[in-house]
């Protein structure tokens, strides 16, 4: 993993000036020169109104530094820079800062490397003669606010003497002090003890600040009780590159995927074939169909044999969340190119499903599908948002959902029962619901019958549970047809009755029906003579008479099995959902006289 993210960084990030990276400047102190002699210091602002304060970016000298004093070189904090305290710092603290900061350009100024450069020069006399006292301070300023140094007008980190002279500082600070051969790409470099360069914190969910990927600066977290990365050789070189890939990796929206609690991005190397990965997060319908049932086949392909040989590209994943200041790898993907499309399209294939009105989807992207696994409103008619905290979804479920969409896996089970938790408890199924059932069933291991569950209603499938939710919903828009009878006779004494029904078959069995199926089912049978009635009483005898047939034809389905379970396990509740799912989809109930009402299936939030 290591090594091909440094691979990315050496093709796509800019490595000439190591340990440098882009960080916003709020102020500018130029120390002008005449024939090499200190004439002023002119502190002057870079931040303005319209950037709220954060002021331009520069590529400075970074360094990853926790509560160490570990001053940067040309660019850092009033703190560092001009030993200035505001009314919230530690002044003590901060002459140590300034202090350090003072020494390091002392340093710089007397090294070889700047030995030529009046740059290093004019800052080393500046400090050498504390000119700092001279520089005049304004009325408004924070400590944590960055200086850029300047000289005449030239910025201190262009100076062509900062580079070599950072390398060594870096490497005296964060390397081992000692050389071998290097994990990453295998040369005998000087290691290092610590990744140098953090990740932005606002890139890793979770993060509380800047984090690093290998943290180990207390034994515990170490291999054999060891502290640094004495068993994770990484040398200076590559330690700047696998920050710089990483970090260039996760700022760029277009190979991200984002969740709650991680960050993905991905890359591909040597693409030959298209992929389709951005169709997970934003599915266009016409586009995946033509995917799914065109000519090509992965296993009609030449390339099906060669599924290992990467000629046709290479697709890599990382998936990281933060710890404080430590970063997590959730998980690593690498794989051939036709594998990753192979993948995308079963997994479309594995969740489509036959939608309940005309206009809805029969594939859904991934962020649709997490937020259906949350509670549902059905006063508004539509699933809690992410951000409230009563919307009972796990922080790991869009995560969970590109892997299993990326790798081919199986939906957990706990992540299966969460789902069929809801459904019972918001007593709704919509197409996106149904959709994560048949993925359930399609990829389920303990699946007895070695056939896929179809997208829309399968006549012929004879497991009881599918059998007993496709009879649920028959009685169930059965009692609907018979209590929504607008066309009924103004004189018929049960015409009030039939308007005011306000709990139906659904709302009192269904939560429980999943799991046990019997006692709503004989119930509703029981009711249905009742419902055939009004229908009958109507003069609705042929929506009558096509109900009846329905029921007949079901229970004669469950008559020659061996008959409905006492109580359903997580697999038979899945079928017994989806069965109600696809009876109620199998035909055009919005249209129906005395259709029950469902609200619509297509998002209504973002």
């Amino acid at each position: 993993m290591l090594h091909h993210i440094v691979e990315y960084a050496r093709e796509h990030c800019d490595l000439d000036r190591p340990f440098h990276r882009v960080r916003e400047c709020q102020w500018e102190l130029d120390i002008r020169t005449d024939r090499g002699e200190i004439t002023e210091a002119r502190l002057t602002p870079l931040a303005d109104e319209t950037d709220e304060g954060k002021g331009p970016g520069y590529p400075v000298p970074t360094l990853y530094r926790s509560s160490k004093v570990d001053p940067l070189l040309a660019a850092d904090t009033v703190q560092y820079v001009l030993g200035w305290a505001d009314e919230k710092a530690n002044v003590a603290r901060t002459a140590q800062y300034h202090s350090a900061f003072a020494d390091l350009i002392q340093r710089w100024s007397g090294s070889s490397h700047a030995t030529d450069d009046p740059i290093a020069q004019a800052l080393g006399r500046f400090y050498r003669e504390h000119r700092v006292a001279t520089v005049e301070r304004p009325d408004e300023f924070t400590s944590n606010q960055r200086v850029l140094l300047a000289v005449d007008g030239q910025a201190a980190h262009e100076a062509d003497s900062v580079p070599p002279f950072w390398f060594d500082e870096v490497l005296r600070r964060k390397g081992t002090g000692t050389s071998g051969t290097c994990l990453v790409c295998g040369q005998i470099s000087p290691l290092l003890s610590r990744i140098p360069l953090p990740i932005s914190g606002k890139l890793v969910p979770g993060a509380s600040n800047e984090a690093v990927l290998v943290s180990i600066n207390e034994r515990v977290f170490g291999y054999d009780l060891s502290e640094a990365l004495h068993h994770v050789p990484v040398c200076a070189t590559c330690g700047d590159a696998l920050s710089a890939g990483l970090e260039d990796l996760l700022e760029r929206d277009s190979i991200t995927l984002r969740g709650q609690d991680s960050r993905t991005a991905w890359w591909l190397v040597n693409p030959k074939i298209p992929t389709h990965i951005d169709a997970l997060d934003k599915p266009d319908q016409e586009q995946i169909r033509h995917l799914l049932y065109s000519v090509w086949k992965p296993d009609e392909t030449d390339g099906a044999g060669r599924l290992d040989e990467e000629s046709l590209g290479m697709f890599y994943a990382l998936s990281v969340g933060g710890n404080r200041s430590r970063i997590m790898i959730r998980d690593w993907i690498e794989m051939p190119l036709i594998q990753l499309e192979s993948n995308i399209r079963d997994w479309f294939l594995d969740h489509e499903t036959e939608p309940a009105w005309p206009d809805g989807h029969r594939m859904h992207g991934i962020k649709d599908l997490a937020r259906c696994l949350g509670r549902w409103e059905a006063r508004r008619g539509r699933y809690v948002d992410f951000t409230d905290r009563s919307s009972d979804r796990p922080r790991y479920i869009i995560r969970e959902l590109h892997r299993c969409a990326l790798r081919k896996k199986p939906l957990p089970p706990a992540l299966r029962a969460h789902l069929v938790h809801r459904i019972s408890s918001d007593g709704h199924v919509d197409d996106r619901r149904a959709a994560l059932i048949r993925l359930a069933l399609n990829r389920s291991a303990s699946t007895k019958e070695n056939r896929s569950m179809p997208p829309g209603l399968d006549p012929d499938h004879r497991d009881p549970a599918y059998l007993a939710g496709r009879l649920f919903a028959v009685l169930a828009q059965l009692q609907a047809a018979a209590n929504n009878n607008r066309e009924a006779n103004q004189d018929d004494p049960d015409a009030e009755q039939q308007q005011e029904l306000n709990t139906t078959y659904t709302d009192r069995f269904f939560a429980g029906a999943a799991r046990n199926p019997c006692t709503a089912l004989v119930t509703g049978r029981l009711d249905a003579k009742a419902w055939f009635s009004k229908l009958r009483r109507t003069g609705r005898g042929g929506l009558s008479t096509h109900f009846e047939k329905q029921l007949h034809a079901i229970y004669g389905l469950i008559d020659a099995t061996d008959g409905l379970p006492a109580t359903n396990n997580l697999q038979q509740q899945e079928q017994f959902i989806l069965g109600y799912h696809h009876e109620r989809a199998a035909r055009p109930t919005k249209t129906e006289p005395g259709a029950e009402e469902e609200p619509t299936d297509q998002p209504t939030d973002d």
